[in-house]
């Protein structure tokens, strides 16, 4: 059994006129929700994170 990527496309809904990005990602079917890097949050104009430590976004 191997790894399974996806590829995702990334998006502020706040700031429409940012360009989304895509991120291949990979995938774990165990899991709820995600977590991205600070570059991608600052590359869609998010800037807050949820915990600056965790280097996850809010």
């Amino acid at each position: 059994m191997g790894l399974v990527h996806s590829i995702i496309n990334l998006s502020n809904p706040l700031k429409p006129e940012m360009k989304p990005i895509e991120v291949r990602c990979l995938v774990d079917s165990g899991s709820t929700f995600f977590m991205y890097s600070p570059t991608y949050c600052i590359a869609i104009g998010n800037r807050s994170f949820r915990n600056p430590g965790s280097h996850a976004c809010q």
